[in-house]
Formats: structure tokens, C-alpha cells, sequence
């Protein structure tokens, strides 16, 4: 049997309740979310709980992803594969936006 420090444990816990994705990738927040799920099993006792907390975890831009459609994930799997892909698609678009930027300030200071 394995002790832990009450305080300790406390603190894990609030910090699983209360984690977001923030910067890091879904693969990294999944990591993490993981590791915190085996120092606190009591708070997701199936598999439904876990898809919720994760979507709760995930930037909103990729948890809107993630939920739209005519089904949500009920897998932790499907869950974490749909929000990589959520994530390339948004990553893409990003530097689409960004490339067309940068080609319309190079056009300025062309005209200027």
C-alpha cells in the first residue's frame, strides 16, 4: 500500500479539477491530464467522466471542434484523436492567416 501526504494529495487533486490545456499541445495537456488521473482515480470513476473532464480541459477552440457534430466522443480515444486533429487543422489555418498577412505587409511596403 502506497501513503500520501493529505496536503499533497489535496493539491493534486485541485489541480486536476481545475486544468486546462493553456499553451501546451493536446498531446502534452493528455500527458499530463493521465498522469493526474492516476494520482487522483477517484474523481473519474468511467469512462463518460473522463471524456467530460478532458473536454472541459481543452482550449475551447478545439473542444468546439471536438463536440461538433451529429455525435460527441464517448471514448477517451475518439476524444483524443479528434482533438489532434482539431489541433493540425487549427495550427494550418493559423499560418494560412499568417502567410496572407505577411504577403499583404510586403505588398505595402512594396507600394510605399
Amino acid at each position: 500500500m502506497i501513503y500520501y501526504n493529505s496536503e499533497i494529495l489535496a493539491a493534486q487533486q485541485d489541480e486536476f479539477t481545475s486544468m486546462k490545456q493553456g499553451s501546451m499541445t493536446v498531446l502534452e495537456a493528455v500527458k499530463k491530464f493521465e498522469q493526474l488521473v492516476r494520482l487522483c482515480p477517484e474523481l473519474i470513476p468511467n469512462e463518460t467522466e473522463k471524456v467530460r473532464r478532458m473536454m472541459n480541459m481543452f482550449r475551447t477552440d478545439i473542444a468546439k471542434q471536438v463536440s461538433a457534430g451529429s455525435s460527441p466522443p464517448t471514448l477517451v480515444s475518439d476524444c483524443i484523436s479528434w482533438a489532434i486533429r482539431a489541433e493540425y487543422w487549427i495550427n494550418q489555418d493559423k499560418e494560412a492567416r499568417a502567410q496572407i498577412f505577411k504577403a499583404k505587409k510586403e505588398e505595402k511596403a512594396v507600394v510605399k
